[in-house]
């Protein structure tokens, strides 16, 4: 059994129709997404196969396909998951550190769940693993344990993680019909249009006054 596959384009501000009339052969009809030999010797993929006909069958098949924005319906989503968070800032108080024991040092390693944490076991000191910025997502156990170290209550933590107001990890998976830089550059350029535009309104409103 042949399989015929056809993918199409999104064309910006365009609508482009496929006529295909196809009959079944002896070779396997490969889908027609590429706009170039280089982009298909790139492609990880083959196509999706959308239809199946026996030999000596005939497919005949009219599509549109036009550009379509998410606002008008979901399946115009480029985007699997969009995500974003603070850069954490991780900093130690040495001076109060070194009251504590390697166990107690060993069992704030231990206590956070991001493994953001290490102990040098040659110095005794309390580190942060290279890529913790990336690890670091919840610390409330870190911080309960210290509270349970403190001679006082009032003290400082031993280790502070606190978020950067302005810096932030922001994170674009895509579905594959957009690769993910296209999105967050395109998105971008979205909303420069919509801010020199909303600037232009307040300039001629602030005029008009």
């Amino acid at each position: 059994m042949k399989i015929v596959s056809v993918v199409f384009i999104h064309l910006r501000e365009l609508t482009m129709i496929l006529t295909l009339k196809q009959k079944s052969n002896n070779e396997l009809v490969r889908p027609g997404h590429f706009l170039n030999e280089e982009e298909q010797e790139e492609a990880h993929d083959e196509g999706i196969s959308i239809v199946k006909i026996g030999p000596g069958q005939h497919l005949k098949l009219h599509a549109v396909a036009r550009l379509g924005t998410l606002k008008e319906h979901a399946k115009w989503c480029p985007v699997a998951v969009c995500t974003y968070r603070f850069w954490p800032e991780i900093s130690f108080n040495h001076d109060l550190l070194s009251a504590l024991t390697l166990d107690q040092k060993q069992e704030l390693v231990d206590i956070c769940p991001d493994r953001i944490l290490y102990l040098d076991e040659t110095t005794g000191q309390l580190g942060a693993v290279e890529n913790a910025h990336e690890l670091a997502t919840y610390t409330e156990d870190l911080k309960l344990a210290q509270q349970a170290m403190k001679k006082r209550a009032e003290d400082e933590d031993f280790v502070r993680v606190t978020q950067c107001l302005n810096k932030f990890i922001f994170n674009v998976e895509s579905i594959g019909s957009m690769d993910a830089e296209d999105i967050l550059m395109s998105s971008l350029r979205v909303l420069k249009e919509r801010l020199n535009y909303l600037a232009a309104e307040m300039a001629s409103f602030k005029d008009a006054i």
